[in-house]
C-alpha cells in the first residue's frame, strides 16, 4: 500500500505537468483567433500567429475587448486536447490508488508549471503577485498534506452502494448539481445577450463578458471537476479492485458512476476551453484549482470520509492550508488586476 501511494504521487506530479501544458497549448489556440485589438478584425483567427502581447492603442480606441466567435477546430486545439487527455489518464490511474485529497491538492503542482509556460509560450507578464500566488498555494497544499490522513481507505462497490443512499451523500450531490445548473444557465444567458449585440461590420466579434460571468466560467468548471474526480475515484477503485481478481462490476449501480464519470470529464474540458478564451491563463489556473482543491476537500470530507480521524494537529495544519490557498487567489486576482491597468494605460 505504501508503494501504491508513491507511485499514486508520482502519477499525479506527471499528470498535472500534462494538464498545465496542454491548458497552455488550448491558450495559444483561443489567443490566435482572438481578432486585432486595434482594428478590431480577426484576420489572427486564422494565421495561429505569435500571441499578441500589450501595445499602445490609439488614444480614441474603445476600451471595449472583443472575442471572435470562431469555432473552428484546428490542430492547435487538437494537440492540446492530446497533451490534456495523457495528464487526465495519468489522474486517473493515480485516483485509483491514492486518496482523493492527495491527489488533487498535489494536481496544484501545475501552478508552478504553467506559471513558467504562460512566460515561455504565450508571453503573459509574470507579475510579483503572480510569484507570491504561487508561494500561497504551494504553502497551503503542503499543509493541507501535512493535514491529511492517509491511512488505506478502500471503497469497494458494496460500500460505495450504500454510502450513496446516505443523506449527506445525497445532499452534497445535489447542492454540486444545482451549482452546475444555475450556473450553465447564467453563462448561456449571458452568451446569448452578448451574441444579439454583435458588430453589424464584423458578425464573428462578440463582446468579453463582465467579471462577474468570467469568474462564472472557472466556479463551474471546478464544480465539474469535482464530479469527474468523486466519480473518477470510484471507477479507478473498482478497475483496481477488478484487476486484483474481485470482480466489481456485476451490478448495474455501476453504469450510474461510469455515465457521471464520462459526461462531467468533457463538459469539464469544454467549461476549461470557455474559460480560458476570455480568461488570462494566471487568473484561470490558481482560481481553478484552488476552488476544485477546496471542493475536492468537502467532497473527501463527507463521502468518502478522508476527515472522520483528524486529531487536533491535523485539523490546525488543514484550516492553515485553506487559509494560505484563499491567500493565494487573492494575490492572483491583485496580479490580474494590475494587469490589466498597464495594458489599459498603455
Amino acid at each position: 500500500m505504501v508503494w501504491y501511494f508513491v507511485y499514486g504521487i508520482i502519477l499525479t506530479l506527471a499528470g498535472s505537468s500534462f494538464q498545465a501544458f496542454g491548458l497552455c497549448i488550448w491558450k495559444l489556440d483561443s489567443i490566435a483567433k482572438q481578432p486585432n485589438p486595434i482594428t478590431g478584425t480577426s484576420e489572427l483567427r486564422e494565421t495561429h500567429a505569435t500571441p499578441l502581447l500589450p501595445i499602445p492603442l490609439p488614444k480614441h480606441t474603445p476600451k471595449k475587448t472583443f472575442l471572435c466567435l470562431d469555432d473552428k477546430i484546428s490542430w492547435i486545439w487538437v494537440a492540446g486536447l492530446c497533451i490534456f487527455a495523457v495528464g487526465n489518464v495519468c489522474d486517473f490511474v493515480a485516483l485509483g490508488i491514492a486518496p482523493l485529497s492527495a491527489v488533487t491538492l498535489l494536481g496544484s503542482w501545475s501552478l508552478v508549471v504553467s506559471t513558467f509556460l504562460a512566460k515561455i509560450l504565450a508571453h503573459e507578464i509574470v507579475s510579483k503577485y503572480d510569484i507570491a500566488s504561487i508561494v500561497f498555494i504551494v504553502g497551503g497544499i503542503v499543509f493541507t498534506v501535512l493535514g491529511s490522513d492517509h491511512r488505506p481507505n478502500e471503497w469497494p462497490l458494496p460500500r460505495l452502494i450504500k454510502h450513496y443512499e446516505e443523506p449527506k451523500v445525497i445532499v452534497l450531490l445535489v447542492v454540486l448539481a444545482s451549482i452546475v445548473a444555475a450556473g450553465l444557465f447564467a453563462i448561456h444567458r449571458d452568451f446569448v445577450q452578448r451574441k444579439t449585440r454583435v458588430s453589424v461590420n464584423d458578425p464573428c466579434v462578440i463582446a468579453r463578458p463582465g467579471k462577474t460571468i468570467r469568474a462564472l466560467y472557472v466556479i463551474v468548471g471546478s464544480v465539474v471537476g469535482n464530479f469527474t474526480a468523486l466519480f473518477g475515484k470510484a471507477f479507478a477503485g473498482l478497475l483496481v479492485f477488478t484487476f486484483s481478481g474481485q470482480n466489481q462490476f456485476n451490478n448495474p449501480f455501476v453504469i450510474v458512476i461510469i455515465l457521471v464519470f464520462v459526461v462531467s470529464l468533457p463538459l469539464q474540458i469544454y467549461l476549461i476551453n470557455a474559460s480560458l478564451a476570455v480568461n488570462d491563463i494566471l487568473y484561470h489556473i490558481p482560481n481553478f484549482y484552488v476552488f476544485w482543491n477546496i471542493g475536492n476537500i468537502l467532497t473527501g470530507a463527507i463521502f468518502y470520509e478522508e476527515t472522520a480521524h483528524f486529531s487536533g494537529s491535523n485539523w490546525a495544519f488543514y484550516l492553515v492550508g485553506v487559509f494560505l490557498l484563499f491567500g493565494g487567489v487573492l494575490c492572483t486576482n491583485i496580479a490580474t488586476a494590475h494587469k490589466q491597468q498597464f495594458t489599459n494605460s498603455s
